[in-house]
């Protein structure tokens, strides 16, 4: 071995340390090390590309969100929590409409599942899936499936295995990870959607998730609803305008006492003289109506009377309803009863 390195390289000292290197390192013991750690990155890389998300990479996706899903995720993960007495991981599924690369996500609804005891594996109930699925394409029959939603603070290796689930029934699905425990200075909505990436290495595909951008689109009716849940469902529909124009009068009389204490102040010689500020004080008077005006008295008299006999006959409609509901009540139970007697009215 020594001479058949030394026919190669003339130098003594480096066929001498070439020898001592392949008697330490055979060629052997190279190739089983190279090969040991190639099977370790290649297992690393099989563990960590079941749940991969790309930060740098930006979807083309439109997507506008109604408030009603949102609502129907805080519902369902507040129930569901309350029932288990802990924060428990939910799932449901996105409904809406894609036209293109824009996705309205109209609705949602829960998903029944199956949890393996010790292994944390999470399937699908795929026949309720398709039975809600079907019942809801009979009311709604452009909605269509879009995508699937969860609950948590990032994604694990569940939510690709529940992906592949969603995928039968849509080619790239949405995920929407709504966050129910947000930090104390957030200041944007915890939901968090994703769109499925697929690239195949080496003939097999893998996938992974990227960050989408949202919009918020909200019809009447949703606003209506929203604004009830904001304000709390204890108030009633009355008590609701009737503390806005409390709170509204409490704001005019403030600003009105400014208004005066300013006055006064420029009477007194407090402050000085700013006709900008007096005549916009002046113009602001003169809109108000004049209540001394007998055409006033006579139009405020007729709208007040109009409102009481409104009030008045309303509860007389009421009235009018209680009784007949009485009487037909007191006659079924006459003609039950088979007497001869006639009823007393």
């Amino acid at each position: 071995m020594y001479c058949f390195l030394l026919s190669y390289f003339p130098s003594k000292k480096i066929a001498c340390f070439l020898f001592y290197f392949f008697f330490l390192y055979p060629p052997s013991s190279i190739f089983i090390l190279f090969n040991q750690k190639k099977k370790k990155k290649k297992k690393k890389n099989e563990m960590t590309e079941h749940a991969t998300l790309e930060a740098d990479r930006k979807s083309m996706l439109e997507v506008q969100l109604h408030p009603l899903v949102v609502l129907n995720i805080s519902d369902h993960w507040t129930r569901t929590s309350v029932m288990a007495e802990k924060s428990q991981r939910v799932i449901g599924a996105l409904l809406g409409v894609q036209t293109g690369r824009t996705v309205e996500i109209h609705t949602s609804f829960e998903l029944a599942t199956d949890q393996e005891k010790g292994q944390g594996v999470v399937t699908l109930d795929v026949k309720y899936l398709e039975d809600k699925k079907n019942h809801y394409m009979q009311v709604f029959p452009t909605y269509d499936l879009v995508g699937w939603y969860t609950t948590g603070q990032s994604l694990t290796d569940a939510d690709t295995s529940l992906h592949k689930t969603i995928m039968r029934y849509n080619e790239s699905p949405l995920l929407m990870v709504m966050d129910t425990t947000p930090p104390a200075t957030a200041t944007s909505l915890p939901v968090y959607l994703y769109e499925t990436v697929v690239q195949v290495k080496n003939d097999t595909p893998k996938y992974s998730f990227c960050s989408v951008a949202y919009t918020i689109e909200s019809e009447e009716s949703e606003r209506i609803s929203i604004d009830n849940v904001a304000h709390g469902t204890g108030s009633t529909s009355i008590a609701t305008p009737i503390k806005m124009y409390r709170d509204a009068l409490l704001m005019l009389q403030k600003r009105v006492r400014v208004v005066v204490a300013y006055l006064k102040g420029v009477k007194e010689g407090k402050h000085g003289l700013n006709h900008s500020v007096l005549r916009e004080i002046n113009a602001l008077c003169h809109l108000l109506p004049t209540q001394s005006v007998p055409s006033f008295q006579a139009a405020y008299e007729a709208e007040y009377s109009d409102v009481l006999l409104i009030s008045y006959l309303s509860t007389l409609t009421r009235a009018t309803n209680n009784l007949s509901e009485l009487v037909e009540k007191h006659s079924n139970a006459y003609e039950k009863r088979g007497s001869g007697r006639r009823p007393w009215y």
